[in-house]
């Protein structure tokens, strides 16, 4: 079996690959940024304050209750009664523990586990996924207080001004300057978001940390990330499904660091940060 040989990175590669993600986002902005602003900002408001309308499409599934699980509904493949209860049970009560006040609905999800909602909203809805009722319960606890903390702190009205100042600033350059401006405004506006994001996440990490009281699952759910990440970047060049390129290899080298990290990722802190922050969350 031939394994792909890692070629050692130099500081400059290092700096490079960890860039260029955000220099295309920033390029990308400035075509589309506008154009996206405009189609996505209605979508935004309505998770932020109606999230169950915003979620229309899971109304007609069965919502995950104490009385959905023990009528027997199946909501996903080969998952124990006794683990949805223990979600179930383990959401409502992270809601009380945050003061959050609102009705919660908890439905499944093909995509990824989040909650939407805020302080103002009408009511907060958690979606779960099969990925996160497959973890052990440490980390389940760790997913939910994490996703439930973006609510508690309003994070979505946070990423809302945002989006209405570049729209304000956008308007104003075109208006007194030039329309051709805005490109401008939208490639610096890009990677200030994206920083934005990460503050984000890592409040809501430290967030969970500290409504749990440990950092068990977290440090749990980040050393599989960078470890499973690792392994990624050095498989053999014969995987189950195909035959990978040469090219396809170094590519995977050049997104995924020697330190684990996914460095197409520009949203969150990178796995290897926020495994160092959970470590030394009981030190703190």
């Amino acid at each position: 079996m031939q394994v792909a040989q890692i070629a050692k990175e130099s500081w400059f590669d290092s700096i490079w690959y960890t860039a260029v993600p955000h220099l295309k986002d920033a390029l990308l902005q400035s075509v589309i940024g506008v154009f996206r602003r405009v189609i996505t900002f209605p979508g935004y408001c309505q998770t932020a304050f109606v999230p169950w309308k915003a979620l229309e499409p899971y109304q007609a599934k069965t919502e995950i209750t104490h009385d959905s699980i023990e009528s027997g509904h199946t909501f996903f493949h080969s998952v124990p009664k006794e683990k949805l209860h223990y979600i179930v049970n383990r959401a409502h009560r992270l809601t009380k523990a945050y003061g959050i006040t609102q009705q919660l609905k908890i439905v499944p999800a093909v995509e990824a586990t989040g909650a939407i909602g805020t302080s103002f909203s009408d009511k907060v809805v958690l979606t779960i996924n099969k990925d996160t009722t497959d973890r052990p319960d440490e980390i389940i606890d760790f997913i939910l207080a994490h996703e439930l903390a973006h609510v508690a702190h309003n994070h979505i009205l946070y990423d809302l001004a945002f989006k209405i100042a570049v729209a304000v600033l956008d308007t104003s350059a075109a208006f007194f300057v030039s329309p051709l401006l805005i490109p401008l405004c939208e490639a610096i506006a890009a990677p200030l978001a994206n920083f934005g994001s990460r503050i984000r996440e890592r409040d809501a990490d430290l967030t969970a940390m500290k409504i749990l009281n440990t950092n068990i699952g977290a440090v749990a759910m980040f050393s599989q990330r960078v470890e499973q990440a690792k392994a990624l970047r050095v498989r053999s060049l014969k995987e189950p499904e195909r035959q990978l390129t040469l090219e396809e290899l170094a590519a995977r080298q050049r997104d995924i660091s020697p330190e684990g990290d996914n460095r197409l990722d520009i949203f969150h802190p990178s796995y290897s940060q926020r495994l160092a922050y959970a470590q030394a969350f009981l030190r703190a």
